[in-house]
């Protein structure tokens, strides 16, 4: 009998062990194909959703059929990054031309800038792209506020010129991008001109739901450093000349940029804001950095450039020292709506160059004529 009932509670132990492991594995299987089909409907129900635009953001990017599109030879345009791949042409994307309130554009600058190189861009090209540019700074100023109509931010950085500080400022021009929800993020210096109509030419050559880091390099080799103790290599844009970043590459940075990341990551990587971006778009993300000629910063030789491509370009700068001298982009007198003397950074010429219908422009080179008939 004890044989027996030993047998039998066995036999009972494995049945019971059998039926619970069959129950599990139902549950599984079943669990398994309500989030399969669920996750299918999820799937489909955006696939063909109306507005793809915002598919493309949130979940994939789903392209125009090719066999729709017949864009003219004219319209098909190809830019190549440092690595000779050739970028993401826009012209594959005819029905979502880049307007002017796509753009997030932010400028950088400090206190002691406000009377000098911001007064100079209020002046100029400001006024071309008053409600897309934002100016981060490091005090309030309330003349300026009301100036700008409100688009300035005091990101209550120090007032230096240290890394520490120009990674903070840049760390929340990337959070108000991310924030704005605009299909482009262009980061200019207060020692920039920008020409917007210029800057939107060139973002229109490029697909903002693709990963695109435009920009202009100052030095003609990678950077190596330390990151956690490891070797790193990367290419950069000089944050002097301008950077451009596409919305879909902007997302994907979030872990190492969002809320107070990017200065970390600064500091880690023991190099300035425009540098700490390159390693995280070119070394983290590995995205390469496309080339864009038409930005220009004080490290080149701005009288170089032909008087008539100036128009052609998108960004220029200066520099001005009594010591060192001065580099500035040369405009011949008969063009110049300013002398030398009362324009020492040319941008009152240029912008009168670039926009000639401008009241104030036309006045001076009334006056300037005069003179020189006189």
């Amino acid at each position: 009998m004890d044989n027996r009932f030993r047998f039998r509670v066995a036999w009972t132990f494995v049945a019971l062990i059998c039926v619970t492991t069959w129950v599990c594995l139902t549950a599984v299987l079943y669990i398994s194909h309500e989030k399969f089909r669920l996750q299918n409907y999820y799937f489909y129900e955006r696939e063909f959703s109306k507005n793809e635009a915002d598919v493309g953001i949130k979940y994939r990017h789903i392209p125009p059929k090719k066999e729709n599109i017949l864009p003219k030879d004219e319209d098909l345009f190809e830019s190549r990054s440092l690595s000779g791949f050739p970028s993401i042409s826009y012209a594959d994307y005819p029905d979502d031309i880049i307007a002017l309130h796509d753009v997030f554009i932010s400028v950088k600058t400090s206190e002691k800038f406000h009377s000098t190189r911001l007064d100079l861009i209020l002046r100029t090209w400001w006024n071309t792209a008053k409600e897309q540019i934002y100016i981060f700074t490091d005090v309030d100023d309330n003349q300026l506020k009301n100036r700008t109509d409100g688009h300035i931010i005091n990101t209550k950085c120090r007032r230096t010129h240290h890394r520490q500080d120009l990674s903070c400022k840049i760390g929340q021009e990337y959070d108000a991008f991310i924030e704005s929800g605009k299909k482009w993020w262009c980061h200019f210096d207060d020692d920039n001109y920008v020409n917007v109509d210029a800057l939107l030419r060139s973002l229109r050559n490029y697909n903002w739901k693709s990963d695109v880091y435009l920009g202009k390099p100052s030095i003609n080799h990678v950077v190596e450093a330390i990151y956690k103790g490891n070797k790193v290599h990367f290419w950069f844009a000089t944050g002097g000349a301008g950077v451009c970043i596409s919305r879909s590459l902007g997302e994907k940075m979030n872990s190492w940029s969002r809320h107070g990341k990017f200065q970390a990551t600064s500091e880690r990587l023991k190099l300035p804001d425009d540098c700490t971006l390159g390693f995280i778009i070119n070394n983290r993300l590995g995205v390469e950095l496309t080339k864009v000629d038409e930005f220009h910063s004080h490290l080149e030789q701005l009288s170089l450039i032909q008087q008539d491509k100036l128009s052609q370009q998108v960004s220029l700068s200066y520099f001005i020292d009594e010591d060192k001298g001065s580099n500035v982009i040369e405009l011949d007198k008969k063009i110049s709506a300013y002398s030398i003397e009362d324009d020492p950074t040319r941008f009152l010429s240029l912008h009168c160059l670039i926009n000639p219908k401008v009241g104030w422009c036309s006045k001076e080179k009334a006056m300037q004529r005069n003179q020189v008939n006189v």
